[in-house]
């Protein structure tokens, strides 16, 4: 797999100068993981993102009592793990290999070495993890409105 290739048709990383998609290439680590294999669950903390290059990963989230919520397949060329570049934050869901898959994998210190090195990298990836904040904070809004209409029904 060329990886510079498959990373320059993603939307995200498309347009790059030259210099910064050879950094960003320069700071991934590339895993074979067999299916069944756990990213991260709730409430652990990670320090790394995931980029899916071949096959799938399921990721679910749930609620305070570990019940499925929300679950979604993933597929070469989406991204998971983005708050593992937030330092000090537990991962919010599980993310488990449904296939064999192939990943990029890029901490957090390498993420903030790209910083400085690449900043329109490091620009897009500060979006991203923007974005995601927002959809987790979305998502457990809409919990705690289902548990305060729940709790008002009851009393």
């Amino acid at each position: 797999m060329d990886e510079k290739q498959f990373f320059n048709n993603l939307p995200a990383f498309q347009d790059l100068p030259q210099s910064e998609t050879s950094a960003l290439l320069d700071s991934l680590h590339l895993f074979d993981f067999a299916p069944g294999y756990t990213f991260y669950t709730p409430g652990t903390p990670t320090q790394e993102m995931f980029l899916l290059l071949e096959g799938g990963v399921q990721v679910v989230r749930g609620d305070d009592s570990e019940a499925a919520i929300e679950s979604a397949e993933l597929r070469a060329g989406e991204v998971f793990g983005l708050l593992g570049l937030v330092p000090n934050l537990p991962a919010t869901s599980t993310a488990r290999a449904v296939t064999p898959v192939k990943v990029a994998q890029i901490t957090q210190a390498a993420y903030l070495a790209l910083i400085d090195i690449a900043p329109t990298v490091a620009l897009r990836l500060q979006r991203m993890i923007a974005v995601q904040l927002a959809r987790e904070l979305q998502f457990r809004n809409r919990l705690l409105r289902a548990r305060m209409r729940i709790d008002m029904g009851a009393a």
